[in-house]
């Protein structure tokens, strides 16, 4: 009885260490909002590196800029370096806004129990030219822009998608797949990518896409391609 009962509580102990997760580590968040005047024609660049970027258009006066940073689960100096390697600058002069996050990465965080989240959120008056630039962040645009002529997206390895409706979609790409629903025709869409799947819905006059294997999905063309 002796041996078993041993065994029972040698097994009990194994059970509770494989199933008892170590101590959670740092938790930092950074959840700011900025206002920056619009103008008819002003360009908002954003160059987010690996921080997902939303841009949306609506009945708003100024450019807003919402950063949501959020990390869990690492030391503290990592938790802290992580955010600030994620905290976007802004440059915001007469021609344009600038939004630029860091190049440089908070290094290797390590295994175990992280979570990291990094987001960066636009709303603009419909007059304003995005411009966006990721590695391989995700970038989501939604809504009207009748002055992007083209609409430029660009990433590495992000994947994009574009909701909405303006002149012309410009897209630079080597693997992050693109997704484009717009309301009315594009006037020309152009995209240049290696290994990034393309799909339009919505249509266009003039279409050229240069790829070396991904696949190509084009809906209700009425021009060239």
């Amino acid at each position: 009885m002796r041996s078993v009962r041993g065994s029972s509580l040698a097994l009990a102990a194994l059970a509770l260490l494989v199933t008892t997760p170590p101590l959670r580590g740092a938790e930092r968040v950074l959840d700011t909002t900025g206002r920056f005047p619009a103008a008819v024609g002003r360009r908002v660049f954003i160059d987010a590196g690996t921080v997902d970027v939303h841009v949306r258009a609506g009945d708003v006066h100024d450019i807003v800029v919402e950063t949501r940073l959020h990390i869990a689960g690492v030391g503290q100096h990592k938790a802290e370096s992580w955010i600030s390697a994620h905290t976007p600058a802004t440059d915001d002069d007469d021609d344009a806004l600038r939004i630029t996050v860091p190049s440089e990465g908070a290094g290797f965080l390590g295994l175990g129990y992280l979570t990291a989240r990094a987001r960066l959120g636009v709303l603009a008056p419909p007059e304003v030219v995005p411009d966006l630039t990721t590695t391989t962040g995700a970038v989501v645009v939604r809504g009207v822009f009748p002055l992007a002529n083209p609409l430029m997206l660009r990433t590495a390895g992000g994947a994009m998608s574009f909701e909405g409706a303006c002149p012309a979609v410009d897209i630079h790409s080597t693997g992050g797949d693109a997704t484009l629903h717009v309301f009315r025709s594009l006037e020309r869409l152009v995209v240049r990518t290696s290994s990034g799947g393309v799909s339009l819905v919505g249509g266009a006059r003039r279409v050229a896409v240069d790829t070396a294997s991904g696949n190509v999905d084009l809906a209700n063309l009425s021009g060239a391609a």
